[in-house]
């Protein structure tokens, strides 16, 4: 079995999620979300940046790419996505490659999904 090192994705999923790092993609915030208020929103973005709880149970693959958190009782997802481009058609074949790939950060209620 080969074991692929997550390493390189990672730094960039955690460069672009802490950083906001917009050389990297965008962040994306649902309509649900976005409805709650923009103190609500600015404080999940932020609880986002600062995710830290990765372990087997939410993190298999070790690419830091998708949690769930809670924010005042409400539960929060949030998922990068990696493409090819920023025209987002195709998912891109070296998601290490910060000159390869554009990444869609996802942020949305549970109740999004």
């Amino acid at each position: 079995m080969t074991t692929i090192d997550a390493s390189p994705v990672r730094e960039l999923n955690d460069r672009f999620r802490m950083e906001v790092d917009h050389t990297l993609g965008r962040w994306v915030i649902t309509s649900a979300l976005n409805a709650k208020g923009p103190l609500f929103v600015q404080r999940a973005c932020r609880a986002v940046q600062t995710f830290t709880a990765f372990g087997p149970e939410n993190d298999p693959f070790g690419e830091h790419d998708c949690a769930t958190l809670t924010l005042d009782n409400e539960a929060i997802i949030w998922k990068i996505d990696t493409y090819l481009d920023a025209e987002m058609k195709y998912a891109a074949d070296h998601p290490e490659d910060p000159k390869r790939s554009y990444r869609v950060m996802t942020v949305m209620l549970s109740s999004d999904y």
